[in-house]
């Protein structure tokens, strides 16, 4: 049943990263210009990176299980807590 639940979240994974991939990105460069859009891609990249090795790292020191507001609320506070329930929301 583990399982089952990790294949349909990675199968909508791959799936909407190989949707973005194959209409938006070329659109996007072939507007921008490849040295500006490849300027983009690895900017996007690093940051994305780096921001999934924070959370890693708070997930890995923390021993009990919160979705992201929680660690939010536990870590920075009440009112940080409030906007990024929202924005996850929205999201």
């Amino acid at each position: 049943m583990r399982q089952l639940k990790i294949l349909k979240g990675l199968g909508l994974l791959v799936g909407m990263i190989i949707g973005a991939g194959m209409f938006a990105l070329p659109y996007a460069v072939s507007r921008a210009g490849l040295w500006w859009g490849s300027f983009h891609f690895v900017l996007a990249a690093v940051l994305v990176t780096c921001v999934h090795l924070l959370y890693g790292k708070v997930l890995f020191n923390n021993h009990l299980r919160h979705r992201l507001p929680g660690y939010v609320r536990e870590y920075i506070g009440e009112s940080a807590y409030w906007v990024t329930l929202v924005s996850r929301f929205f999201a």
